[in-house]
């Protein structure tokens, strides 16, 4: 967290015992930026990149008090 912004990363975490080695893997990550807009009070812009699905996505999310 710098100022208004942060940083975030969500990771999907799969063991597989089959293989015989119970060696983590990361079969997913998400990765988001997030805004704290000051002007509208309780709201951020956030974009986001999901790297399984190649997708991406801008958000702005609005927080009741």
């Amino acid at each position: 967290i710098v100022g208004p912004f942060s940083f975030r990363v969500d990771s999907t975490v799969t063991l597989d015992p089959r293989y015989g080695s119970c060696v983590p893997r990361v079969s997913d990550s998400v990765y988001a930026l997030e805004y704290a807009l000051q002007v509208l009070g309780s709201a951020k812009a956030v974009a986001w990149y999901s790297t399984k699905q190649r997708e991406a996505m801008i958000e702005l999310r609005f927080f009741e008090h």
